[in-house]
């Protein structure tokens, strides 16, 4: 292994930065675990530069796994619940809120207006315009609307 460089931490630190610039450019938070795993394993093999390269591997293999065990089950954890369920699925957003019928409902079909968009609306029964609903469901682009 002509390739390692003496004194051996540095080849940590190195690929700590490897770890770190992947991180970067992927922006996954996995290779962040890593990169801090081989820094902590860089100052470990700094302090017992005599330390076998096996045990530096396994090490850092426990390291990583626990980092990542750790990120997994308290920070992602965390995430699931301030993250905004609907952030995708605009039309979902809607569900709940009220609006005025911009056109009739005829034949279980209509539109209505929420901010600037105009939005397909369905209803069991046909409905005249300026008709005050609540939106109940949404299915795609198209809601479904009851009168209010």
């Amino acid at each position: 292994m002509d390739f390692l460089i003496d004194p051996f931490f540095y080849n940590w630190l190195i690929l700590g930065a490897v770890f770190l610039i992947i991180e970067v450019a992927t922006f996954t938070l996995l290779f962040l675990w890593l990169a801090i795993a081989a820094v902590i394993l860089a100052g470990i093999s700094f302090v017992f530069p005599q330390m076998p390269l096996t045990t530096q591997l396994w090490i850092f293999a426990i390291i990583s796994v626990l980092s990542v065990i750790i990120w997994h089950r308290v920070f992602r954890k965390t995430q699931e619940r301030i993250g905004d369920k609907k952030m995708n699925n605009r039309a979902a957003r809607y569900i709940g809120r009220s609006a005025t019928l911009s056109e009739a409902i005829v034949n279980g079909h209509g539109k209505i207006q929420i901010e600037d968009s105009f939005w397909r609306v369905t209803c069991e029964r046909d409905l005249p315009k300026g008709t005050n609903v609540e939106i109940i469901a949404a299915d795609g682009v198209i809601l479904t609307v009851k009168p209010k």
